[in-house]
């Protein structure tokens, strides 16, 4: 029942597992999308009852022998075998999953799943790891027809431009268009809360997918019996609020040089009607160029910000805003409070006063 719940409403991306299962080949994906978006999860619950399911994620900042030794342990516990000798680099740890790949029964109804999470930390400059990948696909893996693998990240830009369209390694190497996946739209939110038995009239669902953005992780700290308004308290405004302290960790978990990303969202998040390229530029006193780019498009592609050309002018004339809605709640509402004040009937109080409504409709835009 539960993965029912879970997976309503996600009924694209489930429908392009299917196609990979289902498939006279082997297999390669690539999965991305921000931080919460229950990208790990619906991997998980399509995959997780299959006799050969092998999944590894990547630690933060680890060392190279780390990774390798979590590998080889997780690899020992899934299937159960003894512990061996941690070896000296991913491709000898990669022979040794080929080594259970060749030792473990044919299966007749399903494929082998292998499923790499947070590859950006797991292949880190130096590491090794894609080369090792790309060699292991192309020499082993892409030559059988019942294996699935799937590589996975938080760092939209990082996995398009180090994966999707890098020109060396792993370029071309996948055998199907990469899943982005987004945050629910408010449909599916509404879908997504009705099959947890959470039955919300459509402006208190609009309410909740204002200040949550439809990111499945935060709509499921919604408890059975409370209101919109004991949710965004809860979340927000009380001591424990689990969503007050996700804000900074949610930049610092996707991007490099963080700080620059947050400037720019601080900065659209005070113009409501959204600002050029060069006012963005001057406001935050960033050189425009290159760097400056890349962190719009960093952001454009993890769906905190969209891009809105103005037909027959030049790209730099049209306008960047704000469209994470769980980030304009929280610069609207939470950060100015700071991080020791809590009052669990704050949000009570703040509804229905001109700032209220003015924050209601510039999010409901």
């Amino acid at each position: 029942m539960i993965k029912e719940n879970r997976l309503v409403a996600r009924k694209r991306e489930i429908a392009l597992l299917k196609l990979l299962d289902s498939s006279l080949k082997s297999e390669f994906v690539a999965i991305y999308g921000r931080r919460r978006i229950g990208k790990t999860y619906l991997v998980h619950e399509h995959f997780k009852d299959r006799p050969f399911f092998f999944e590894f994620t990547g630690t933060k900042d680890l060392p190279v022998r780390k990774q390798v030794q979590n590998f080889v342990r997780e690899l020992s516990q899934t299937f159960k075998t003894k512990k061996q000798e941690v070896p000296n680099n991913w491709g000898e740890a990669l022979l040794m999953l080929r080594d259970t790949i060749e030792t473990f029964p044919k299966l007749k109804t399903s494929k082998k799943v292998i499923f790499f999470d947070e590859l950006p930390w797991l292949a880190s400059k130096k590491s090794g790891f894609r080369e090792a990948l790309d060699f292991f696909w192309n020499s082993y893996l892409s030559k059988r027809n019942d294996v699935v693998l799937i590589i996975c990240g938080s760092a939209a830009n990082w996995m398009i431009s180090e994966i999707v369209n890098n020109k060396g390694g792993l370029h071309n190497r996948l055998t199907r268009a990469p899943i982005a996946m987004a945050p629910f739209s408010l449909g599916e939110t509404h879908e997504y809360l009705k099959a947890k038995n959470l039955d919300f009239n459509f402006e208190t669902v609009a309410e909740i997918y204002m200040t949550t953005g439809g990111v499945a992780y935060y709509l499921d700290q919604i408890n059975r019996g409370e209101s919109a308004a004991q949710f965004i308290n809860n979340c927000f405004f009380s001591e424990q609020g689990g969503l007050r302290t996700e804000f900074d960790r949610l930049f610092q978990s996707l991007f490099d040089n963080y700080e620059s990303h947050l400037k720019i969202v601080r900065a659209l998040a005070a113009h409501q009607s959204g600002m050029t390229y060069p006012e963005l530029a001057k406001t935050l006193k960033i050189a425009p160029g290159g760097t400056f780019t890349k962190i719009l498009n960093e952001l454009e592609k993890s769906d905190f910000i969209h891009f809105n050309p103005k037909i027959g002018k030049k790209r730099r004339e049209g306008v960047y805003r704000l469209i994470d809605e769980y980030s304009l709640f929280y610069l609207t509402w939470v950060e100015s409070l700071g991080r020791t004040f809590k009052d669990e009937t704050y949000w009570q109080k703040q509804i229905g006063k001109p700032r209220y409504h003015a924050w209601l409709g510039h999010a409901f835009e």
